[in-house]
Order: structure tokens, then C-alpha cells, then sequence
């Protein structure tokens, strides 16, 4: 499973609206600058992300972007989400209310491994917000088991 680069930069932009979030509300341009994204491609994914409820906005010349909620109440898989949809690397991961698309789903042999690396994936994703994302930057990407 690849996550494209919408889902990369939608993730990329939301952090960087909490990384500035003291500067006050930022323009798209500000975030595609400095993310080095084109703007109008940054306008569709923010549309997207304003319509989940992630970000809003202030209208007017000064206006901009903002995080709808606290960073800390964001996390990482809910961003990626809005721009992917489902985050499973197979049909096999999808929810049962969807019908399989495998003729051998209910007998297939690999069936739990696709979960257990679907779990995995998401879990990660999801038990980091935002504001986690923000700290590991500010510390340099440091993990928490190294030492300073």
C-alpha cells in the first residue's frame, strides 16, 4: 500500500498550519511555500480537509487557514483518511459490510496477515496527532528511545 501524495500532503499541510498555529491563520500560498507544494493542488486538498472539519478558514484579503480543533485532537490517520478513504492494503482488510471482491475470501489463507499489516498501519496512524507530529519535528525526529 502506497499513500498518495495527496494523503502526503494533506498530512504535511495540517501540521504545518500547527506548527504556525501562534502566527495566527495562514494563506494557502504561505503553506504551499514553505512546503514546496503548488497552491492551487494545496486549494483542492484544503477543501477537502475544511469539508472533514479539520481546518477552517477566515474569508477576506487576510484571510487563511486555521486547525478547526485542538492539534492534540487531530491524528494522524483521521487526516490521511479524508484524502484516501479506507487505509487497507487489500480487499481482504475492507469492512465486511462492503461485498468481497475475492472468491476465496472466507477460505483465504493469507486473509489474517492482511489484517494483522492493516492494524498495524492504522493503529500507527492513529495513535499519533498532530501535536505529536510537532513535538517529534521541534525535537529533530528524535525518537522517544534515543537519548539526547
Amino acid at each position: 500500500m502506497k499513500i498518495s501524495r495527496n494523503g502526503q500532503y494533506a498530512l504535511l499541510s495540517v501540521t504545518d498550519l500547527a506548527l504556525h498555529e501562534a502566527e495566527g491563520h495562514q494563506s494557502i500560498a504561505q503553506v504551499a511555500e514553505r512546503q514546496k507544494i503548488d497552491p492551487r493542488y494545496l486549494g483542492q486538498i484544503f477543501f477537502a480537509l475544511k469539508t472533514a472539519g479539520i481546518i477552517a478558514s477566515v474569508r477576506g484579503k487576510s484571510g487563511g487557514y486555521y486547525l478547526a480543533r485542538p492539534a492534540s485532537s487531530i491524528s494522524a490517520g483521521e487526516v490521511v483518511r479524508v484524502l484516501e478513504g479506507d487505509l487497507a492494503p487489500t480487499q481482504c482488510c475492507v469492512d465486511s459490510a462492503e461485498a468481497p471482491s475475492c472468491e476465496s475470501f472466507d477460505a483465504c489463507l493469507t486473509r489474517s496477515l492482511w489484517q494483522s499489516v492493516s492494524h498495524a498501519i492504522n493503529s500507527t496512524l492513529d495513535s499519533l496527532t498532530i501535536a505529536d507530529i510537532v513535538q517529534l519535528y521541534r525535537r529533530g525526529g528524535k525518537d522517544n528511545n534515543e537519548t539526547e
